[in-house]
């Protein structure tokens, strides 16, 4: 049971998996970043892998292997 009560609902990360494996992350990412540049907007990537939270900069993307 939940803090509702109620039986909780199974979460089916076979779907998001399924569709994750269709993006190219890499390539979302780093479209992502450039349009926040041009936009003027700061922003901050942290890799959440590990606890570490190491903070990246745009180009560490290309080596986190993110579409393996």
């Amino acid at each position: 049971a939940s803090l509702t009560g109620k039986q909780p609902v199974k979460y089916r990360n076979s779907r998001w998996i399924d569709m994750l494996n269709t993006v190219d992350l890499q390539r979302l990412y780093l479209s992502w970043c450039s349009e926040l540049e041009q936009s003027d907007i700061e922003f901050v990537l942290v890799n959440s892998k590990d606890d570490r939270y190491d903070f990246l900069n745009k180009y560490d993307i290309k080596n986190l292997n993110l579409n393996s």
